[in-house]
C-alpha cells in the first residue's frame, strides 16, 4: 500500500506483538518496546482495533508517554474500529477517532496537577480557542 501511494517510512516498520497472557511482565515488555520506538519530532499515529484487550491502554500510555518525554512529538491520530454485525452480517463498519479522547486526559492531568477544582471554564476557553 505504502508504494502504491508513495508514502515511505523512513525507519522501517516493525511489528510489535503482544503476547496473549496479559500479565504484568508482558504488558511492562509491550510498553517498553513501543515507547523504544518512538523518537524527538515524531508524528505519532495509532490503530487499537486489533489485539488483546490490554494493548489498547498499553498504546494509550505509550503513546502519551513519549508525548510528555520527547522534544516536539505530536499525537496525530489514534483510532479503533468497529463492526456492527446481525446474525453475522455485517451491518455497517466505523472507525472511532479517539484523539480528542486522549487530549482531553492530557488536559485533565495539567488541571489536576494544578489544583484546578472545576474544569469546566478552562476546558471551555480551550474548546472555543480551537
Amino acid at each position: 500500500m505504502s508504494e502504491k501511494i508513495g508514502f515511505t517510512y523512513p525507519r522501517g516498520i516493525e511489528v510489535v506483538s503482544a503476547p496473549a497472557d496479559a500479565g504484568v511482565r508482558s504488558n511492562i515488555e509491550a510498553f517498553q518496546r513501543l515507547i523504544e520506538m518512538v523518537h524527538d519530532n515524531d508524528e505519532m499515529y495509532a490503530c487499537m482495533t486489533y489485539g488483546v484487550k490490554p494493548l489498547s491502554q498499553i498504546m494509550i500510555m505509550a503513546i502519551q508517554y513519549a508525548y510528555r518525554l520527547l522534544d516536539n512529538a505530536s499525537i496525530s491520530c489514534l483510532v479503533y474500529g468497529r463492526i456492527d454485525r446481525k446474525d453475522r452480517e455485517v451491518k455497517g463498519a466505523y472507525v472511532n477517532d479517539m484523539t480528542a479522547l486522549i487530549q482531553l486526559d492530557e488536559i485533565t492531568r495539567l488541571l489536576a496537577a494544578n489544583k484546578v477544582k472545576n474544569p469546566r471554564a478552562v476546558i471551555e476557553q480551550i474548546i472555543s480557542e480551537s
